[in-house]
């Protein structure tokens, strides 16, 4: 099956989940944003209360590798111009952790292959018209991102003498924590007269 197979049935699936919980629905349509920008919208959600219509944007990536911070930037541009209540990333694959902090402090929701395995389950949507890469795991942190930070910061100024500050560039949690980071040391020069340096 083609990629582009893959994500046209992605976008069918998640179609039919929204339909399911009694949201009006729309595939692969097209809408013109404040900006006079037309959007191509994978699936188009509206919800109508009495007071007010709920309406959602949602973008489907049927990825074997990991969605990134680019594409959620996208999504964020799209809900603002068009004027939603929210936008929804969904995929198969998994999100990196930089496009999990992009999306923080927005109306975005990012779905991964567990989330969307759970609802498809809580709502009885039939999932195996849709093939998931077999070679992803999800492995949910024990230890939230915040602790982990606070964590190595300790060790390395415990380990390496000197340690001013550490300052984290990146930091990913699937499955394991890894971490690049920029540490500055303070070192002490001479005998009779001390001079600090930062390297």
């Amino acid at each position: 099956m083609s990629s582009y197979e893959k994500g046209l049935e992605l976008e069918e699936l998640v179609s039919r989940l929204f339909a399911a919980k009694g949201y009006d629905v729309k595939h692969d349509i097209k809408l013109k944003g404040r900006s006079g920008v037309t959007h191509q919208i994978d699936v188009y959600a509206e919800y109508r209360c009495p007071l007010h219509v709920s309406r959602i944007v949602i973008e489907c990536k049927a990825y074997d590798k990991p969605v990134d911070k680019d594409i959620v930037m996208k999504l964020i541009h799209e809900v603002s111009d068009l004027g939603m209540d929210r936008g929804i990333l969904v995929t198969t694959s998994y999100f990196t952790w930089d496009a999990v902090k992009t999306a923080e402090g927005y109306n975005i929701d990012l779905w991964d292959n567990a989330k969307l395995k759970e609802l498809l389950d809580e709502t009885g949507v039939l999932e195996e018209r849709v093939e998931t890469p077999s070679n992803v795991y999800y492995v949910k942190p024990l230890v939230a991102i915040e602790d982990a930070e606070k964590t190595l910061s300790k060790h390395a100024k415990g380990i390496l003498s000197g340690v001013k500050s550490v300052e984290f560039i990146g930091m990913k949690y699937y499955p394991y924590y890894e971490i690049n980071m920029d540490i500055v040391i303070v070192e002490t020069r001479g005998f009779l007269f001390k001079k600090e340096e930062e390297k």
